[in-house]
């Protein structure tokens, strides 16, 4: 059950950033829907788009074509909270629930076909709230409330503005539910004897 609900965690961190958009107005915008993929200066060189959809939209691209890991804490009702890790790496998606390894193909072109799927299902409504530094990083923050398939979760992402790359999610399920995950794309390697 609990590797269900991990795996359905990352299903949600995917949706987050590639449901079909319904823009919600934003500072840049003067209280105006944004529709294209503008894009805004970063100081790193690296550039979000303007348009908070397409800006989560591009960093789970980004995440996708590159090895992570995800430390994932789920917090159920009643304060239950369950710790797992998944890692993609080598064109395999490994997740590790209490304590043992878990794998299954997962190549990029999958997981942009994934993305791509969840984009045609879905409907979020995004928002640019600030900034804020994980890990000593400066990120974007982007809250998005998403509606797939009959469930709704409400989501905040934070992109790095040197990389474009998630660095922390946050799900609010519908049930109660809390999913928080913290990525690293450092060193990622499959499990050992996984």
């Amino acid at each position: 059950m609990f590797y269900k609900r991990a795996a359905s965690a990352f299903v949600m961190t995917l949706a987050l950033s590639v449901s079909a958009c319904s823009k919600a107005p934003t500072a840049a915008t003067g209280g105006a829907e944004t529709a294209n993929a503008a894009t805004a200066p970063s100081s790193s060189g690296f550039t979000l788009a303007s348009d908070p959809c397409q800006a989560l939209f591009d960093a789970m691209i980004a995440q996708a074509k590159r090895p992570y890991a995800a430390m994932i804490t789920t917090t159920g009702p009643g304060s239950s909270r369950k710790q797992s890790e998944t890692r993609i790496v080598d064109g395999k998606s490994y997740f590790q629930v209490d304590g043992a390894w878990h794998s299954a193909p997962q190549t990029v072109d999958q997981m942009v076909n994934d993305l791509t799927q969840v984009h045609k299902t879905a409907t979020q409504t995004c928002k640019a709230s600030g900034d804020e530094a994980v890990g000593g990083k400066p990120a974007g923050i982007y809250d998005a409330h998403i509606v797939n398939q009959g469930s709704a979760s409400d989501n905040r992402l934070w992109i790095s503005k040197e990389t474009g790359l998630p660095l922390k999610s946050e799900a609010h399920l519908e049930g109660g539910s809390v999913v928080d995950q913290v990525f690293n794309y450092d060193n990622v390697t499959a499990p050992a004897g996984a």
